[in-house]
C-alpha cells in the first residue's frame, strides 16, 4: 500500500509540474481569451465580473502572467480582483506541491523540485523546465571536462570534485552572495543560476543537483552559520580510499582539510558531520527565506513561506 501510495503522490506531483509547464497561455487563442476575462472583470453585472473570476482561477498557471501585469488606469475593482485570483492560484500551487513533497520519505524527497517550489514563491512565474536545462548544461560541461567516456560515478572523488569545482565555481562563477545576502533572491534557485550568486545551501543544491545528474554521491551538511557539501567515501568506487571530502560551496567550492574546517568552524571534526536529512534541508531554506521577507518589513510573505516551512515539517502521512 505504501509503494501504491508513493506512485500516486509522484505521479500527481508530475502532474503539477506537467499542468505548470503546458497550462501557461503560450497560443494567440489563449492569450486573447485570457485578456477577455480580465476586462470582464470590470463588468457592470456581478455575475460577469463572478463568472470572469471563476474561469480564471480554472485557468490556472495559465493565466497567472497576465494576473500579475496590472495595466495602468483599469479600476480598482478589476485591480484587486486580479490579484486575488493570482494569490489563490499561486497559493493553491505551492500548497499542493509543498503537501506533496512533505508526504514523501525523507529519502525520496525531490531536492530540485523543493528548490523550485521556493523559487515560486519570490517569482510565481518561473517555469521548472528552463531551470532544469541549465542544470543538466553544467553536469554536461563536467563529463565533458572528465572526458566523453568516463563514469563520473567511478571516476576518483578527488578528480570529479576538482572538475565540478573548476565548471561551477570558475567557468561558470557561482559564488556566495556577499552584498545580497539576506535578500529573498539569494534563496531563488533562478536568480542564483542568472546573477550566479547565493546563499551556502543554495550553492550547495546546485552542485548536490548537478552532481544527481552524473551519479556523484554529494549530500548536504548542516553546520552552523554555513552549509556545506560533503562526497559521500561510504559510496566512493572500488578501488578508492573511502574517505568523505567535506567542500564549502560558499567558499568557491574549496576542498577542505581538517585543519582548514577547524579554523572555519571551531569544534567542529569530518567526522560529526552527518549528512543532511532532506526534510531539514528544505525547512532550512524556507526559513532562510521567512527570514529575508521579515527583515524587509514584509510579514505578510514571511508568514505565507513560515506556512510552506510547517507543511514540510509535517513528515509523511504514512509515518510508522
Amino acid at each position: 500500500m505504501r509503494s501504491c501510495g508513493r506512485l500516486l503522490l509522484a505521479a500527481a506531483f508530475c502532474w503539477l509540474l506537467l499542468g505548470a509547464e503546458r497550462g501557461r497561455a503560450d497560443t494567440p487563442g489563449e492569450s486573447g481569451r485570457i485578456e477577455r476575462l480580465l476586462r470582464q472583470l470590470d463588468a457592470d453585472r456581478f455575475l460577469d465580473r463572478q463568472d470572469a473570476q471563476r474561469q480564471l482561477l480554472e485557468l490556472g498557471d495559465a493565466a497567472l502572467p497576465q494576473l500579475l501585469l496590472v495595466p495602468p488606469g483599469v479600476s480598482r475593482e478589476r485591480e484587486l480582483r486580479q490579484k486575488a485570483i493570482a494569490l489563490a492560484i499561486q497559493r493553491r500551487f505551492l500548497n499542493e506541491g509543498f503537501s506533496q513533497l512533505a508526504a514523501e520519505r525523507d529519502e525520496r524527497i525531490d531536492l530540485d523540485r523543493a528548490m523550485w517550489l521556493v523559487a515560486r514563491i519570490v517569482d510565481p512565474t518561473i517555469a521548472w523546465e528552463p531551470l532544469d536545462r541549465q542544470l543538466s548544461s553544467l553536469a554536461d560541461q563536467v563529463q565533458a571536462r572528465l572526458g566523453a567516456g568516463a563514469d563520473a560515478s567511478r571516476v576518483e572523488p578527488e578528480r570529479v570534485v576538482a572538475a565540478m569545482r573548476q565548471v561551477l565555481f570558475v567557468d561558470f562563477g557561482l559564488a556566495g552572495a556577499q552584498a545580497t545576502y539576506d535578500h529573498p533572491h539569494s534563496s531563488s534557485l533562478k536568480h542564483v543560476l542568472q546573477s550566479r550568486r547565493g546563499l551556502p545551501i543554495l550553492l550547495s543544491h546546485v552542485m548536490i543537483s548537478v552532481g544527481e545528474r552524473l551519479g556523484v554521491p554529494l549530500v548536504g551538511l548542516q553546520v552552523p552559520g554555513r552549509y556545506m557539501v560533503k562526497y559521500d567515501g561510504s559510496r566512493a568506487p572500488e578501488g578508492v580510499p573511502r574517505r568523505d571530502l567535506i567542500i564549502d560551496p560558499f567558499g568557491g567550492g574549496q576542498v577542505l582539510s581538517p585543519d582548514e574546517l577547524q579554523r572555519l568552524l571551531p569544534g567542529i571534526s569530518p567526522e560529526r558531520l552527518a549528512a543532511s536529512p532532506r526534510r531539514d534541508s528544505v525547512v532550512r531554506m524556507l526559513r532562510n527565506l521567512a527570514a529575508d521577507y521579515l527583515q524587509m518589513g514584509d510579514e505578510d510573505q514571511a508568514n505565507e513561506v513560515l506556512r510552506y516551512q510547517r507543511i514540510m515539517e509535517s513528515g509523511p502521512a504514512d509515518q510508522p
